[in-house]
């Protein structure tokens, strides 16, 4: 008796589109991490903020985690404002991922 998940199995190879799938995904899921890790880099230094006292190393320890924080989204937005500045003046998508191996693709 064969048991089989509905719709996960195939016996037809992969393609690549099934790459484009794949990097999508890990896109997402990258850009996901990053602003959680944005978040929580300011949630601790908010938090050192806070319970540093009157201890400056504390308070300037937290200063520099909010600094980075500030600083790696301020490059991720500036990043994705390049991204739409390519696709409207050279009309690439960078952030639509298509792999394209015949000549009538879009």
């Amino acid at each position: 008796m064969e048991v089989q998940a509905a719709g996960l199995v195939s016996n037809e190879p992969n393609s690549l589109a099934d790459i484009e799938t794949v990097v999508k995904n890990l896109l997402g899921t990258a850009t996901s991490i990053i602003g959680l890790a944005i978040f929580v880099m300011l949630v601790v230094g908010a938090f050192q903020y806070i319970t540093a006292g009157a201890d400056q190393k504390a308070v300037e320890k937290s200063q520099q985690v909010f600094t980075f924080a500030l600083m790696g989204g301020a490059a991720v937005i500036i990043l994705w404002l390049i991204f739409v500045f390519l696709k409207e003046f050279t009309g690439i998508d960078l952030l639509k991922f298509n792999i394209c191996i015949t000549s009538n693709c879009q």
